[in-house]
């Protein structure tokens, strides 16, 4: 099995390292000795754990520990899994000035080195679900910093592990704390991986309502709830999360873009771009491609 170290990753960065990874159908597994903190982007597999095998869909994070066999499996190629990884030493970074200690309350399940105390029992991983897809949103914008590497970069990523930290300890928090949100979270999971697939056709709540086996009225209850937003404004949130991955990533044009996640009208597309923004996509394009 491939032992990774911290020091493979150095040359690119001094302390925070992030990469944006389409994972195989079949790999061996590896461990290293840092963190690694994993958000599944897209697609859908297998997590790969010692011996566990665990189902994932897109929204799924994982709180990888040092020294955890592990590796990611696509269950096809067609639908390959995409996970953001961030991979710190938490050794260097004892003179960033981040307190550890604040997230100490993660250690009644899981011991992180230099993170947590001792006395507490090692687990090998902590999983949690993104329902607001708010890490989702520190990730890109981490990933994206990471890649342009300018001025003040390091200090950005600082910023961005103390709230992937955060919020992903608020996310522990509920799911210790309170068993009805894991359990609307499962009812949710299969409906919301759906959505990723199919955001860019018409989806309609009574499929949804199907997927999830709830009542229409009863979903969009629990939708709201564990997201803090509507399906509908969900749905148009992730397709503008994509018109601007596209933006950053390619040069197609916008009439290309529109149509490929929904949008049979441009101009309503820049519109809704502007309000959201408060810039048009030619004007986000210049500023965010690298």
């Amino acid at each position: 099995m491939n032992q990774l170290k911290w020091n493979d990753f150095k040359e690119k960065s001094k302390h925070i390292y992030l990469n944006r990874v389409i994972e195989p159908c079949n790999q061996p597994q590896h461990s290293h000795d840092f963190i690694e903190i994993e958000y599944v982007l897209s697609g859908i597999g297998t997590h790969f754990l010692g011996q566990a095998e665990i189902a994932v869909s897109p929204g799924d994070i994982f709180f990888t520990n040092c020294d955890t066999p592990h590796c990611f499996c696509s269950e096809s190629e067609k639908n390959p899994i995409i996970v953001y990884n961030c991979l710190f030493a938490p050794e260097r970074l004892e003179h960033t000035g981040i307190d550890f200690s604040r997230f100490s309350v993660l250690a009644s399940d899981l011991l992180y080195r230099e993170i947590f105390p001792e006395e507490y029992r090692q687990m090998p991983y902590i999983r949690v679900y993104d329902t607001s897809r708010r890490i989702r949103r520190v990730f890109e914008d981490m990933y994206e910093e990471f890649c342009c590497a300018e001025e003040g970069c390091t200090d950005m990523l600082l910023g961005g592990l103390i709230q992937l930290l955060t919020l992903f300890l608020r996310l522990y928090k509920q799911n210790i704390s309170v068993p009805v949100k894991r359990a609307q979270d499962r009812y949710l999971t299969e409906v919301l991986t759906y959505i990723e697939s199919n955001y860019s056709g018409q989806i309609t709540l009574g499929e949804l309502s199907k997927i999830a086996l709830l009542s229409p009225n009863h979903l969009c209850k629990v939708f709201k709830e564990s997201t803090g937003t509507t399906i509908s404004e969900y749905i148009q949130r992730l397709r503008l999360e994509k018109v601007c991955e596209l933006l950053r990533t390619t040069k197609r044009t916008l009439s290309d873009i529109s149509a490929e996640v929904g949008y049979r009208d441009e101009s309503f597309l820049r519109r809704l771009f502007k309000k959201e923004f408060n810039c048009t996509p030619s004007d986000y394009r210049k500023s965010k491609q690298i």
